[in-house]
C-alpha cells in the first residue's frame, strides 16, 4: 500500500503504508501516527516530524538530511545502520523502546535526557554525544562506542555488555552496572576482594 506523504499532514494515521526508497522532500507531519509502515532506504530531506509515533515500522537505513524530530517516539522499529547526525540538531527529541538500533549513528549529537528502553544497540556509534540524564535500561550496548562522550547523570546500570571508557568520557553521578564497574577497576589495575565477592567469585 502508497499513501501520499508529500504535503503537510496533521492527525493523519498512515498504516502499512509501503515506500521502500521512496524520497520525500519538504513535508510536514504533526501528530501522525506511522504504524507497520515500510521505509527502507527512504530518503526524508527537510521534513518535519512534530508528535508523531512510529510503531512496528521498517526504517533501516532511512536516510534524514535536514530533517527534524520534535518529541517523536519509536516502539517496536527496526532502524539499523540510520544516520542520525544528519537530521536538524536543534529540534531532536526523541525515544525508542524496543526498538533495533544497530549500527546507527549519532556521533556528536546533544542528546540530554534520551531514552532508550529495551533496545539493541549492537555497534551503535555515541562518540562525542551529551548523553546528560540519558537512561538506558534492558539495553543491549554491546560493541556501542560511548567515547569522548558528557555521561553526567546517565543511567547504563541496567544495559547489558556496556564498555565504559573512563578514560574519555566526562561523568558525574553516571549509574553503571556491578559487572561494568569490576571491569573498570580491572583496567586500572585494581582488584576489590569484596567486589568479587559480591559478583560470586
Amino acid at each position: 500500500m502508497t499513501l501520499p506523504l508529500d504535503g503537510d499532514h496533521l492527525d493523519v494515521q498512515f498504516v502499512g503504508a509501503s515506500h521502500p526508497g521512496a524520497r520525500v522532500s519538504r513535508a510536514g507531519f504533526e501528530r501522525c501516527r506511522f504504524e507497520k509502515c515500510t521505509f527502507t532506504g527512504a530518503r526524508f530531506y527537510d521534513t518535519r516530524f512534530t508528535d508523531c509515533v512510529f510503531v512496528g515500522c521498517e526504517l533501516t537505513t532511512m536516510g534524514v538530511a535536514g530533517t527534524s524530530f520534535t518529541n517523536v517516539t519509536f516502539t517496536n522499529c527496526r532502524a539499523m545502520g540510520v544516520d542520525w547526525t544528519a537530521a536538524h540538531q536543534l529540534t531532536f527529541s526523541v525515544s525508542f523502546d524496543q526498538c533495533r538500533l544497530d549500527n546507527s549513528m549519532f556521533g556528536g549529537m546533544r542528546l540530554k535526557g534520551l531514552k532508550v528502553v529495551d533496545c539493541n544497540l549492537q555497534g551503535a556509534d555515541f562518540s562525542g554525544c551529551d548523553l546528560t540524564n540519558a537512561r538506558f535500561p534492558k539495553s543491549d550496548m554491546g560493541g556501542a562506542l560511548v567515547r569522548h562522550a558528557t555521561v553526567k547523570g546517565a543511567d547504563f546500570s541496567g544495559a547489558r555488555d556496556f564498555a565504559y571508557d573512563a578514560r574519555t568520557n566526562k561523568a558525574g553521578k553516571t549509574k553503571v552496572s556491578l559487572e561494568t564497574a569490576a571491569l573498570l577497576l580491572s583496567e586500572l589495575g585494581l582488584d576489590v576482594p569484596e567486589l568479587g565477592q559480591l559478583m560470586g567469585r
